[in-house]
């Protein structure tokens, strides 16, 4: 990656995977069936804004502290 692309605030598909400590290849799913951080194209190059990473990631964590803490455990009583 460019440092004029990072002064721009993107990074590269290698540099994304290295900061979430998931692989390329989870990255490059990610992308591929839309439920990664958003991206662009500049050619045939992939980008990602730094901005949608960090709004995605905090997305991400807001999603497991609900489905983590609703109060329910999933212990039902039993009739008496």
């Amino acid at each position: 990656m460019s440092s004029a692309t990072a002064q721009l605030g993107y990074c590269d598909e290698k540099i994304l995977a290295q900061t979430l400590a998931v692989s390329l290849s989870t990255v490059r799913r990610w992308r591929q069936f839309r439920n990664g951080p958003k991206f662009v194209r500049f050619g045939k190059s992939v980008r990602y804004r730094l901005a949608d990473v960090e709004e995605w990631v905090a997305a991400q964590s807001q999603s497991a502290a609900r489905s983590r803490g609703t109060g329910h455990s999933g212990v039902t009583e039993g009739k008496q």
